[in-house]
């Protein structure tokens, strides 16, 4: 569910039997179709994940990654992903790990982040088994450090590219566009250095 350009989509093919990708954007539909379709066992189709194009029950696994703090109504794609997903099915779904949720995020294309208290029992709203896992960026102990001295959080405010891209390099840190998995870690339970929380659900 908002399965973007296609990438992950066709990553989950190399192990399933067979993957739909659904996003509500034309443009990534068309790229995804272009570019992740040459495997059979992949599809890629336009819907809404508040009104998925598919019957109930269908799936085994339902995966929506850094997809539910975009929603304007997160509990209506919880409930959508309940719907089409079997009795003995799983759900992935991951989003920004936060200390304190907040409906005015920093980010201006995230409607809502949670803590993982509030996300947990949200999520639990629909699947009662749920259990949260974090996404931790290795990293090495320099970058660590300099993260640490960045009160100010400039990293963030300067463009990527030409110094700050070159000085990165120097002391091993990967700009996000250029990691893979060697470079992501994911770990029981609430780790504070994580940057997503993942939660793995069934009913």
């Amino acid at each position: 569910v908002a399965c973007g350009v296609g990438y992950g989509s066709a990553h989950l093919a190399a192990c399933a039997q067979r993957v739909l990708g659904v996003d509500c954007a034309c443009e990534a539909i068309e790229y995804a179709r272009c570019h992740y379709s040459a495997a059979q066992n992949v599809e890629f189709i336009l819907g809404d994940g508040a009104q998925l194009p598919c019957c109930d029950a269908r799936f085994d696994l339902v995966c929506s990654f850094e997809t539910v703090e975009h929603v304007e109504r997160p509990l209506r794609l919880l409930s959508e992903i309940k719907r089409v997903l079997k009795d003995s099915g799983t759900c992935v779904i991951s989003t920004p790990y936060t200390k304190t949720t907040t409906n005015s995020p920093a980010n201006p294309h995230h409607r809502t982040e949670w803590c993982p208290d509030d996300f947990l029992q949200m999520i639990r709203s629909y699947f009662p088994v749920a259990e949260l896992y974090s996404q931790v960026r290795r990293e090495p102990p320099l970058v660590r450090a300099l993260k640490r001295l960045d009160m100010f959080k400039l990293r963030r405010r300067l463009a990527p590219g030409g110094f700050i891209a070159a000085a990165s390099a120097d002391v091993g840190y990967r700009v996000t566009a250029a990691l893979d998995l060697a470079d992501l870690t994911i770990l029981p339970g609430v780790d504070p250095r994580a940057s997503e929380l993942v939660a793995v659900c069934s009913t």
